[in-house]
């Protein structure tokens, strides 16, 4: 085949393909915007278990340590759980506190270490599981997480939103269905917990449930109308069923709550292009980098509109700056791929299109059909 023939043909695939580019932005790629931890209530009980002449130092500097830790003074009771646990090293308690303490300074490998020896001084102390799990969240070892959770349970410890914490594990896990039967027992325990509402509307979102989706982000906002997630999260999904006014004024309302939420300005830029309103979708990309310059979903989005517009050569270099800022951005090479074709730099193109691949971008291969 010649070559300017071969190249009809690719302009052809590329022309029709790039009418599905993948605009794009952080709720689109994360997994979730769900919220872990960053504190705990711990067991602030005081202990006179020790009557042992010598373990008697050792309980008093313990119970100043409790003390403490109900202050919030953590590096204080730090300290004092150091001079108990060095006046009675098997002092299982007093390990499990300091790993607490830990914890509260996000110390969390500190933490991990100390609770992990309280378990071994001590298998039955249920409230550290617990924290182990809640702990292994924080570190996204979600497997983890939620062996650790399931065993506090078992041991019978109790806490409110273990349910909602073995959703959110569930979640990260992918287990979609698992999630919504915890979420649906711990919405039974807090029938008006917004953030609950979300994480379920968010699982139902992943199982391609919109309507459900929808009601639940509803639901969310009702019991919480000043959170700007909330509508920028149901705004998404509106814009999934490709109801882009109803989008639109979802975003607007959490542009309302916080205009400068870079992720409802992007996605409501998202939507304006979808609906083929380029320029008003552009100055909304615009809007995000003047708040944040290294978004590099805008700086994508960006080039899909001067794509659009036949700016091949302004679209090049927005998706250069969004592969500058994130190097495996793999959407990124792919429309830049594009671009550069449609400028004739068929060797970048290709070039491009090998890289998308590469980082997992399937229908990229469908590029590379005629590329050497």
């Amino acid at each position: 085949m010649k070559t300017t023939h071969r190249f009809y043909l690719l302009f052809l695939i590329v022309f029709c393909m790039m009418g599905k580019a993948f605009a794009q932005n952080e709720s689109d790629t994360a997994k979730n915007n769900i919220v872990v931890p960053t504190k705990i209530v711990v067991d602030t009980t005081r202990s006179d278990s020790v009557v042992a002449v010598e373990g008697q130092e050792a309980q008093l500097e313990y119970n100043a340590g409790v003390d403490y830790m109900k202050a919030e003074q953590y590096q204080q009771a730090i300290n004092k759980f150091n001079q108990a646990i060095s006046l009675k090293p098997d002092f299982a308690q007093a390990y499990l506190n300091r790993g607490s303490a830990y914890f509260q300074s996000s110390k969390l490998d500190l933490a991990k270490t100390d609770i992990e020896k309280a378990t071994e001084l001590n298998s039955e102390l249920k409230s550290a599981y617990y924290i182990m799990g809640i702990i292994a969240m924080r570190q996204e070892d979600y497997p983890e997480a939620g062996k650790k959770l399931l065993k506090a349970k078992e041991l019978g410890f109790e806490n409110p939103k273990m349910d909602y914490y073995l959703g959110v594990i569930s979640f990260m896990n992918e287990e979609y269905e698992q999630a919504l039967r915890y979420f649906d027992h711990a919405l039974k325990e807090d029938n008006k917990n917004a953030m609950i509402y979300n994480d379920r509307a968010s699982t139902h979102r992943r199982l391609e449930d919109y309507e459900k989706a929808i009601s639940d982000y509803a639901k969310a906002i009702k019991y919480d109308d000043d959170n700007p997630m909330y509508f920028a999260n149901r705004g998404s999904v509106y814009r999934i069923m490709e109801e882009y006014d109803n989008a639109i004024t979802d975003y607007d309302a959490a542009l309302e709550i916080d205009s400068d939420y870079v992720v409802a300005l992007n996605n409501r830029g998202i939507a304006k292009y979808e609906k083929g309103k380029y320029e008003e979708a552009l100055k909304d990309f615009e809007e995000v980098l003047y708040i944040d310059r290294d978004y590099a979903y805008a700086h994508n989005n960006m080039g899909l509109v001067y794509y659009k517009q036949k700016e091949y050569e302004k679209a090049v270099s927005s998706y250069t700056k969004a592969i500058a800022l994130d190097p495996d951005y793999a959407y990124a090479y792919l429309h830049r791929g594009s671009a550069k074709e449609m400028m004739r730099d068929f060797e970048g193109a290709c070039k491009d299109w090998k890289k998308a691949v590469e980082l997992g971008v399937e229908q990229a291969d469908a590029y590379l059909i005629y590329c050497d």
